[in-house]
């Protein structure tokens, strides 16, 4: 399904929104296959920013959805659309996926937990 990119100046014309659509019809977390788990946390740890390295909200996934958010408009881009997202992810992958709770996966529940602190992303 095509989403034009909101307050484009141009929606639907522009390479960036040609861009966009093809890393939006990809399956779940689309930026996984340009953008490499490795390659997210040796950059994320060269800034002393890893979190999650342990959990189902790990760096990676955590930017993988986020920035596959910013790609969406209205409902689609809400946290319950990004946990699906990683739910599916983790489906695909054969890895137990998260519970559809957004608590874990929000940043206004990260920052109650203080994941928002100095060093912390």
């Amino acid at each position: 399904m095509r989403q034009d990119i909101p307050n484009s100046p141009n929606r639907g014309t522009t390479n960036f929104q040609q861009i966009a659509d093809a890393f939006m019809a990809q399956d779940a977390l689309p930026f996984s296959d340009v953008l490499t788990d490795e390659r997210i946390e040796q950059a994320f740890a060269r800034h002393g920013g890893l979190f999650g390295q342990h959990g189902v909200y790990s760096t990676p996934i955590v930017l993988w959805a986020f920035l596959s958010q910013v790609l969406r408009d209205g409902k689609e881009a809400a946290c319950e659309s990004a946990v699906a997202e990683i739910t599916h992810y983790y489906l695909h992958a054969g890895v137990r996926p998260p519970t559809p709770d957004t608590g874990d996966y929000c940043l206004d529940q990260a920052r109650q937990a203080g994941l928002d602190g100095p060093g912390n992303v």
